[in-house]
């Protein structure tokens, strides 16, 4: 799953898709599918530290846009990924930039 989450983000208009795990598995299967990836530490109690140890592993500088996806997003719009990094990009005070569909019947 986390190699088609990846598949989409490389559909949208990043400059670069790079995984972020705590486990090598995942990193080898990225990998396997030509997918860049870092092994993070397992205790981190959050994505958002996972996210963080991989932007400080990348050398990122702290203003770079980084959009956070799930990997348990296969269906992720790659056009909803730019969204989100153009929201970043529009506002300089804006830390963060969360994604929502709307709830349809």
């Amino acid at each position: 799953m986390v190699v088609r989450v990846a598949r989409q983000a490389e559909r949208s208009s990043a400059a670069d898709v790079t995984v972020a795990a705590d486990h090598p598995d995942i990193v080898a299967a990225c990998r396997e599918h030509g997918i860049a990836a870092v092994l993070t530490d397992p205790a981190h109690p959050t994505g958002s530290d996972r996210l963080a140890e991989a932007c400080a592993a990348l050398g990122l500088a702290d203003a770079a846009i980084v959009v956070n996806v799930q990997g348990d997003e296969p269906l992720i719009e790659p056009s909803l990924i730019d969204a989100c990094a153009r929201a970043l990009g529009e506002d300089a005070t804006a830390v963060a930039s969360t994604a929502a569909y709307p709830i349809r019947d």
